[in-house]
């Protein structure tokens, strides 16, 4: 096994023991000493940086040797099927015009909605 393997599977264990710990205490109602809650979160602390490191590592691993792979592959790209050809939008149609003429708008009850409103003392 790798060494960045191994620091992933041991972070992730510690966080994981070290969330079950905190987790069953709080459902139990069992509450936990300060200085075991101290050293469980300086646990946590520690193991988070490391689990990040370890991923973003094997991750860099992975990627370079998938462009590897890639690169010593001398396969013949495949000819892309083309997609059927959808016609070209046609023109927006323009606005139709604004009515000038005719009633004025009403509020619903058919009569007009006057605009000078009754100030009340």
């Amino acid at each position: 096994m790798k060494t960045m393997d191994k620091l992933f599977t041991v972070s992730l264990s510690l966080i994981s023991i070290t969330s079950l710990i905190t987790a069953v205490s709080g459902l139990i109602g069992i509450p936990l000493q300060p200085l075991a809650l101290r050293i469980i979160g300086a646990v946590s602390l520690v193991s988070l940086p490391v689990l990040i490191y370890s991923t973003v590592k094997s991750m860099q691993e992975k990627l370079a040797a998938a462009k590897k792979l890639a690169g010593n592959t001398k396969a013949v790209p495949a000819k892309a099927e083309s997609a059927p050809q959808q016609p070209e939008p046609a023109a927006a149609e323009p606005a139709p015009p604004k009515r000038t003429g005719g009633k004025k708008a009403t509020g619903g009850n058919g009569k007009q909605k006057s605009k000078n409103k009754r100030k009340r003392k």
